[in-house]
């Protein structure tokens, strides 16, 4: 039974990141009009979705898995790490650049 909630509760939460990861990257006109350089300011609001997508594919692997742990499921759940990892660094980067 903890398992099946531990499931659902993570998979409700993936679902709201890439909610809002969506939903940054179309705002991100919006997000960055009051910026001194808008089009860095566009690409770090995009850079941070991309990396909010990636955190919500490591969420995905480590709780939604049925068969346990595997060297593919690790390599996939190390990858999104990384990609998030990048995407939070390029992110933080263009915002300090476009300020």
């Amino acid at each position: 039974m903890r398992a099946k909630t531990v499931v659902f509760i993570g998979s409700i939460w993936a679902v709201g990141m890439i909610m809002a990861a969506i939903g940054a990257w179309q705002s991100a006109e919006d997000i960055a009009s009051g910026a001194s350089r808008p089009d860095l300011a566009i690409w770090a609001v995009r850079c941070g979705a991309i990396g909010v997508a990636a955190a919500a594919q490591v969420v995905v692997l480590t709780v939604v898995r049925k068969s346990g742990r595997d060297l593919f499921g690790d390599v996939l759940r190390a990858s999104a790490a990384v990609v998030f990892t990048l995407g939070l660094v390029g992110a933080v980067a263009l915002a300090v650049a476009g300020r």
